[in-house]
């Protein structure tokens, strides 16, 4: 490249596996980057750390805190070409921001789990299966409900009552609709008290076309 390149490196497999053929094949020192949280159970700063000082590269480490996320609200929809709804969008923006004080270029390990299903939802479509062909029906009408309510809440990333809450939320669900809804930060039911009536039809067909495009076999002529 023309330009200092570095890494954005969460100490994932993605970006590990990135970081590392980086350092193979880069003239000179990589420089790696990554931030982290306040909150520990969100925090993995740590795995990125560990990488970076296995592979040797030159690492820089940001922690986002409430105040640099407040700071940063006001002015991010700037960066933005339309709404856009993803809740890594804050640590992002910060995380690239910081490292184009160092580097112009940053390769990332994003779309690793799109492509080879490294999403833990995916091994969850497999276990809704299961519990809707074991579990009674009147069981699932009637006990999981109360049991569910008893479960004490934790406000820790991915906890157990926020895996199993979302889990079984996808019960009776087609497989579809299922995904998004575990995929998502919100559920439907969630987010259509904050939006207005026009636009909830239009947002629950956004998918549709490529579904049906992904399903068909279309020819052409030139």
């Amino acid at each position: 490249s023309d330009v200092p390149v570095g890494v954005l490196l969460s100490g994932g497999l993605d970006s590990s596996t990135i970081a590392a053929l980086m350092v193979q094949s880069y003239p000179g020192r990589v420089k790696s980057f990554s931030i982290g949280f306040e909150e520990n159970s969100f925090d993995e700063s740590g795995y990125a750390r560990q990488v970076a000082q296995h592979l040797g590269t030159e690492h820089h480490e940001l922690v986002l805190t409430s105040k640099l996320a407040a700071e940063m609200v006001p002015t991010i929809t700037d960066f933005l070409d339309e709404p856009f709804a993803d809740s890594s969008l804050i640590p992002t923006l910060l995380l690239s921001q910081f490292a184009r004080q160092q580097v112009k270029v940053v390769l990332g390990g994003d779309g690793g789990d799109e492509l080879f299903a490294g999403y833990p939802t995916l091994t969850a479509h497999r276990l809704i299966e299961y519990y809707e062909r074991i579990v009674p029906r009147t069981v699932r009408a009637s006990v999981a409900p109360r049991l569910l309510k008893r479960l004490p809440v934790s406000f820790n990333n991915i906890s157990f009552d926020f895996k199993v809450r979302r889990l079984l939320s996808g019960r009776g669900v087609p497989l579809q609709a299922r995904h998004h809804r575990w995929l998502g930060a919100f559920m439907d039911e969630q987010k259509e008290p904050l939006l207005q009536p026009w636009i909830t039809p239009i947002l629950r067909n956004t998918y549709t076309p490529a579904y049906e495009h992904a399903r068909a076999c279309d020819a052409r002529l030139p």
